[in-house]
């Protein structure tokens, strides 16, 4: 998000630092007075960071060109209203004088400050104009190229915050040229990284990295060091916001590599170095490394110049480590931050550095914390420097202070005080934030139905910026962890209060989906749900469908239930536990999953899930004769096989057909057709990559192309290309793939193995990239996979790659099985699909692990009961 998350956009806008925006300077309300009985804190939120500003002197004279010095020194220290005034009153005086060129160039200036407060459409207007008084398509002197190239830059960040990113594109080409024709490298390079988010934006990420790696080529071919320096940090940075993390880590490795060697000559380099450091750092703490995070931020604030910078990379050391490391002793810490922060001069980077250190002050405990001073000081800061942004951040973080201290009505009056500034900036990522501000303290007050009605409208202002949230960022994860997901879990827990009705339930249930598929939209970082129209709801009438969700309650949790049943209404109970007491009791159940422990232990955490997650539903699911359970899982509870929940007696995958449907959608659910029963085979038998060999995968192939007609790719011939290749050549409806596999909470970590690469999720786009929508693949199988250890979210991996496949059914396995029964199991599976015309996939897997069930060599649910299908059953 543009505000909430460092955005590359604002690096090329100008050759100033682009700041957050600032509202016009206007009559302000009463000063925020204090109370005296601020308590504890609440969870601490994060807010944007300030940037490194280029030291630029103002002028007292009064002639144009001196307005326009004054006006970059305002936009400096973060009063752009003020800078836009200066900057009319000097395109003004240009004009009266004839110079066009200084004219274009103050209105440029302008724009980006209109750009920089949200306002968007006088933005637009202005460069327009700027772009009107350059001339066009005659030989341009030095000056106007360069504004030209500089101006179509910032037209290109207009129109993709105006959602135009086609029209951003073709414009940052045209910025592009220009750059090449002034042989101005770096702004070349920047337009580049511009067009590959662009094309982010319009969901065309091979074409993307294609670009970022055309430019890194350009690159490495350049000889200055210090344009090397710069190059490697915006491409870094670039890559990092594309979701590419171990790659954008390794080009900033290089760009500190060479800053360190200009630094050490050159001391106007020290605070580039220091600020790649910080990214660098950033970085690290994304990839959950904290300790080379913290060294990392300590060496930026030693190598900085900048007083403003020490005191970033010291407020994000603490945020870490008390993310990291709770209970760590950081009053050191904590004293230094205060003392050189009251350094600062006010300005916009001191007003976001106080909201900062206030933000992370509130997750301490220690007493007697100047915390409301630190806001009572950014509040002031923000009004004087009209930066309303910050305002609306101050004011709000003042209001969560008092919550934290149970002071409701005042915390009321300051939430909506701040989130009626973030209305009139029309920034609805602040506005989101502060309207889950406010559902919390009118729930806190007993004023339910306000409650639920502030919910509803927060969800709809998510859903109007899901795009942005889920793609713009290397934050995305943490942003979604920290404040999406639990507003989501919020609202439903709201939704399901007390006695719900039947509204209520429909609310809580279409809201349980929303945030699986925002979920997995944050695991792809883009909208990746078109096509998935149809609601599992309406598709089988022999279906029951389980919506489950672990919720937030005081001192406890609450595992809810909703089930639909065909044609009737909402079905809702829930069981409610010691916090952490769910998460165990399915560690331990997947643990005795293991071979090796006894089966009563197993049985018995078998029979404790079975009781709080289908029993109560058993009576209907009999009366209404359910054949099928099909469950949407909260992510928590997606590693464990629903088919191994065990009722006393039996099993659950004796009773019932078992499928799981991520996000509640599923792409024009139908039958496999009989006549279509054709399959690409793929799979390594050897040891690979340093994986072992999978021998059965032989017999394997050969069982599943005697059922039906297959064209096979094994070891040597199982490489992308290949694989490619035969995908473009037939519209194959069953896609078979026999190779290790890893499932990960993490799109980076979640691949297939082929013999000379790992195909990644996100490569599924240009693997599948030539097959028509109109012949989808009907069926993928993933025969030898398993979830990363230690994940809890792993499977969300599974649903991620099914989605991403465009596949209507996925099998697949949440941990992986002995060789020879994999095989078994996929042959008896195709059996079911080849021998009974009409039969179900969901009923053909349900039958092939019965008959395992029924083996003594494979009777142990550690050999059927990973098998999941995924999406459509029928």
């Amino acid at each position: 998000m543009k505000r909430l998350l460092s955005s590359i956009a604002v690096i090329f806008i100008i050759a100033l630092v682009i700041c957050i925006e600032i509202s016009t300077a206007g009559s302000r309300s009463s000063e925020i007075e204090l109370s005296p009985e601020i308590k504890r804190p609440i969870v601490r939120e994060k807010y944007p960071q300030p940037t490194v500003f280029f030291k630029i002197k103002s002028s007292d004279a009064d002639d144009p060109n001196s307005l326009l010095e004054r006006g970059k020194a305002l936009f400096t220290v973060g009063r752009l209203t003020a800078a836009s005034r200066v900057w009319q009153q000097a395109a003004r005086e240009f004009s009266r004088r004839g110079d066009l060129l200084n004219q274009a160039r103050s209105l440029s200036y302008l724009a980006s400050a209109y750009f920089n407060l949200d306002r968007l459409k006088e933005a637009e207007e202005t460069i327009d104009n700027v772009l009107s008084l350059l001339p066009q398509n005659i030989s341009l002197t030095q000056s106007q190229a360069q504004l030209l190239a500089r101006s179509l830059n910032v037209r290109g960040n207009i129109q993709l915050a105006l959602g135009q990113p086609e029209a951003a594109l073709s414009t940052w080409q045209q910025a592009e040229a220009e750059y090449d024709r002034l042989g101005d490298e770096i702004g070349k390079l920047g337009t580049q990284i511009d067009r590959a988010r662009a094309l982010q934006n319009l969901g065309l990420y091979p074409r993307s990295r294609t670009l970022l790696q055309h430019a890194l080529s350009q690159l490495q071919s350049q000889s200055d060091p210090a344009l090397k320096a710069t190059g490697w940090r915006m491409l870094g940075e670039a890559a990092i916001a594309l979701g590419n993390l171990e790659e954008g880590k390794q080009w900033l490795d290089r760009s500190v590599e060479i800053g360190t060697q200009l630094a050490a000559t050159d001391p106007l380099k020290h605070d580039d170095l220091s600020a790649t450091l910080l990214s660098l750092g950033n970085t690290l703490r994304a990839l959950q490394r904290p300790e080379a995070a913290i060294a990392t931020y300590r060496q930026a604030a030693e190598t900085a110049i900048d007083p403003l910078l020490p005191v970033q990379a010291q407020l994000n050391q603490l945020s870490l480590a008390m993310d990291t490391a709770p209970g760590t002793d950081v009053s050191t810490l904590v004293d230094g931050i205060t003392a050189q922060i009251e350094e600062l001069p006010p300005s916009r980077a001191s007003t976001y550095a106080r909201i900062n250190f206030a933000e992370s002050l509130l997750q301490l405990q220690f007493p007697d914390l100047p915390i409301a001073e630190q806001l009572a000081t950014a509040v002031r800061q923000a009004r004087e420097l009209d930066n309303r942004t910050a305002e609306s951040y101050a004011v709000g973080t003042l209001g969560k202070l008092y919550e934290a201290a149970g002071q409701w009505q005042e915390a009321q009056r300051l939430t909506e005080r701040a989130l009626s500034i973030a209305a009139g900036l029309s920034a609805p990522e602040m506005t989101v934030r502060w309207q889950w501000q406010l559902g919390r303290l009118l729930r806190q007050q007993g004023q339910t139905q306000q409650a639920i009605a502030v919910y509803t409208q927060e969800i709809e202002t998510l859903q109007s910026i899901r795009r942005d949230w889920a793609t713009l960022d290397a934050d995305a994860q943490f942003f979604f962890s920290e404040e999406i997901e639990p507003l989501y879990r919020e609202a439903i827990a709201l939704f399901l209060d007390g006695n719900p009705s039947q509204g209520q339930l429909q609310q809580a249930k279409e809201t349980i989906a929303a945030l699986q598929r925002v979920e997995l939209e944050n695991f792809f970082r883009e909208a990746c749900w078109e096509g998935y129209a149809q609601s599992i709801d309406d598709v089988d009438d022999g279906a029951a469908v389980f919506y489950l969700i672990v919720l937030p309650a005081v001192g406890e949790e609450r595992l809810a239930v909703l089930v639909s049943f065909p044609n009737s209404p909402l079905f809702y109970y829930e069981t409610r536990h010691p916090v952490g007491e769910i998460a165990a009791t399915l560690d331990q159940f997947k643990l005795y999953l293991n071979p090796v422990f006894f089966d009563e232990d197993r049985q018995n955490f078998a029979a404790q899930l079975y009781d709080w997650l289908i029993r109560p539903a058993d009576a209907r699911l009999q009366e209404q004769n359910v054949q099928t359970l099909v469950f949407s899982l909260d992510s928590l509870l997606q590693n464990i096989p629903m088919t191994a929940l065990f009722d006393g007696e039996r099993y659950s995958i004796e009773k019932y057909s078992i499928a799981i449907a991520p996000g509640a959608r599923l792409l024009d659910p139908a039958p496999l057709s009989a006549d279509r029963l054709e399959g690409l085979l793929g799979g390594l038998s050897q040891a690979r990559q340093g994986f072992p060999a999978l021998p059965a995968v032989l017999a394997e192939t050969r069982g599943i192309a005697d059922l039906l007609p297959s064209a096979i790719l094994l070891d040597g011939d199982f490489t992308v290309d290949r694989l490619q290749a035969e995908i473009a050549r037939f519209p194959y409806p069953i896609v078979h793939l026999a190779t290790h596999g890893q499932f990960s909470s993490q799109a980076a970590n979640t691949f297939l193995l082929t013999w000379d690469d790992r195909l990644g999720v996100k490569d599924l786009d240009r693997l599948l990239a030539g097959r028509s929508f109109d012949f989808p693949i009907e069926l993928l199988v993933l025969s030898a996979c398993q979830t990363a250890t230690g994940d809890r979210r792993a499977a969300l991996g599974l649903a991620g790659l099914a989605v991403r496949s465009g596949a209507r059914s996925t099998v697949g396995t949440l941990w992986q099985v002995s060789d020879a029964s994999a095989a078994r199991l996929m042959v008896l599976f195709y059996e079911q699909l080849a021998g009974h015309p009409g039969m179900s996939k969901a009923e053909a897997l349900r039958s092939a692990q019965r008959s395992l069930l029924q083996d003594p060599q494979f009777r142990h649910p550690f050999f059927w009961s990973p098998y999941v299908l995924v999406g459509n059953w029928l």
